[in-house]
C-alpha cells in the first residue's frame, strides 16, 4: 500500500494523481451542510414526482458527504 500511495504522490511518469490538502474542519462542515440541503431538496423532488431531479440531488448529497468525510479523515489522521 505504501508503494502505491508513494506512486500516486510521486509518479515515475505523468502527472501527480493525488495532492495533500490543508486540514480545514470548517470546510468539511460546509460540505455536510450542502449535503443536508441536497437531501432536503431530494425529498421535495421525490414528493413531487420529479424523479430525474431526485437522482441529481441524491448524487450531490453523496458528493458533498464524501468530500466532508475525506476532510474529516485528515483530521483523524492528524491526531
Amino acid at each position: 500500500m505504501e508503494k502505491i500511495l508513494h506512486e500516486c504522490f510521486h509518479p515515475t511518469k505523468g502527472k501527480v494523481n493525488l495532492r495533500k490538502i490543508k486540514l480545514d474542519i470548517e470546510k468539511a462542515e460546509r460540505h455536510l451542510e450542502k449535503a443536508r440541503n441536497n437531501l432536503r431538496a431530494m425529498k421535495l423532488m421525490f414528493d413531487n414526482d420529479l424523479f430525474d431531479w431526485t437522482i441529481i440531488c441524491g448524487y450531490y448529497a453523496m458528493y458533498h458527504s464524501v468530500l466532508a468525510s475525506l476532510l474529516k479523515i485528515e483530521e483523524i489522521l492528524a491526531d
